[in-house]
């Protein structure tokens, strides 16, 4: 039986990554035995015994190892610890359980504060209570919050799965938690291009337009709005983006780096229509160009400079040093008009697509930053994700088909569906 001693005697200094590599690798054999050999409820049940509301009936191995994590005094390695049991769950679960699994566990940790006045016998449970509560006021948990289904609560919320990649790219977070945060990004983007694409094919089908089980419109835009842009942004034949991306690629093999970045440059400012516009953007890119790796201009181009130029160009167009937005991200959207920007977004991406999540990366830095502001505050930005969703809905390399495949495997997904999504997968290409 454990008694007040043993959660009261301090870790010497030198033992403690020792002791907290251990209690943690016995904390994760509990909850992944209790995921494995049992259930979902099981392994929730478990976390919560351990971490919200300790029961050292429940496994004695598993909270002498959480006390001796408290007694080490490192707070980040106790976050590290619960983040990682989190994740080890919802990484284990069954597809169709997991959503409901992800909310319960949000719950779970959202319902610390009841247990704050709760007595206890043991001293080290204050420091895991007092830990839990500065926890659930962190980003840490704002970031796990993204996983779940709750209503929107702030308009950054609607652009979800930029801030998930953002957690993915981050290599401080577990492996658990990125690989998390990968598969559930891509989710919404794969619902929200099938949305988009049911929407778009349904209004264009002869009949169906004033019908009320229309599929909502998964945009913010007008409908009107909506038809405009996809004119903008859709080009056809030899004047497509893809097809002016593809010749571009033609030109710059066996160029020098100097001689790309001219290249680059023509390419990106042919987007721009307004002369004005030209004169006060040109020069800004040239003299950021002119800086970019000046030692290796005489070399010749290969594909490492290429993806660092495009990453180092959607700095420059949107948020420089990840903090605040840039002169060309002030500038363009100044114009009023958001399709410009994107549509030099998606001409950078088609010549290198390895570009894509750098730009879904400064997405995420821009949305960090807006977010102390309204809605109302952040129309036009809003404005602007929006119309970059649709673009990247259209342009992006993951293959269409797989959504079909994925959806017609639900019950709700009729044939009607499957075959106007078929519709808009060739949409842009007719």
């Amino acid at each position: 039986m454990f008694t007040l001693a043993t959660f009261s005697q301090p870790v010497p200094t030198k033992n403690k990554q020792s002791t907290i590599k251990t209690a943690q690798e016995t904390i994760y054999h509990f909850i992944y035995d209790s995921l494995i050999y049992c259930s979902p409820e099981t392994a929730i049940a478990a976390f919560k015994s351990l971490f919200i509301d300790p029961n050292p009936q429940t496994n004695k191995k598993a909270i002498q190892a959480l006390h001796q994590i408290l007694l080490t005094n490192q707070e980040t390695a106790f976050r590290l610890t619960l983040k990682r049991s989190f994740f080890l769950i919802i990484n284990n679960i069954e597809p169709n359980q997991r959503e409901k699994a992800i909310q319960e566990l949000i719950t779970t940790l959202s319902t610390t504060n009841k247990f704050q006045h709760k007595k206890t016998s043991f001293p080290a449970i204050y420091q895991l209570r007092t830990w839990l509560k500065r926890f659930t006021t962190s980003r840490e948990y704002e970031d796990i919050k993204l996983f779940g289904t709750q209503a929107e609560e702030h308009w950054t919320q609607r652009y979800r799965s930029y801030l998930l990649i953002r957690q993915f790219l981050d290599i401080r977070n577990p492996l658990e938690q990125r690989e998390a945060a990968q598969f559930k990004a891509k989710q919404l983007k794969e619902q929200y291009k099938f949305n988009l694409a049911m929407y778009t094919a349904r209004c264009q089908s002869p009949g169906n337009r004033n019908q009320e089980h229309l599929p909502p419109n998964p945009t913010l835009l007008e409908d009107e709005f909506l038809q405009i842009i996809k004119l903008i942004l859709i080009r056809k034949g030899q004047f497509s983006h893809e097809n002016l991306a593809r010749i571009f690629r033609q030109q710059i093999q066996q160029q020098t780096f100097a001689n790309f970045k001219e290249t680059f440059l023509s390419y990106l400012i042919s987007a721009i229509q307004k002369p004005e516009l030209i004169q006060q953007i040109q020069p800004i890119i040239v003299e950021k160009f002119a800086l970019l790796e000046a030692k290796r201009d005489p070399e010749n181009l290969q594909k490492p400079l290429l993806l660092q130029t495009c990453k180092k160009t959607i700095d420059y167009l949107l948020i420089e040093n990840s903090k605040r937005p840039s002169q060309l991200f002030i500038l363009l959207l100044s114009q009023g008009d958001p399709i410009l920007l994107v549509r030099l977004l998606i001409k950078i991406i088609l010549v290198c697509p390895a570009a894509q999540t750098h730009l879904e990366l400064r997405i995420a830095n821009l949305i960090n930053y807006y977010k102390r502001f309204s809605a109302v505050e952040c129309q036009w930005i809003i404005n602007f994700l929006e119309v970059l969703n649709i673009a990247l809905a259209i342009y992006s390399d993951n293959v269409k088909y797989e959504l079909i495949k994925v959806n017609s495997s639900n019950p709700e997904t009729s044939v009607a569906d499957l075959n106007a999504y078929r519709v808009f997968s060739y949409y842009k290409k007719s």
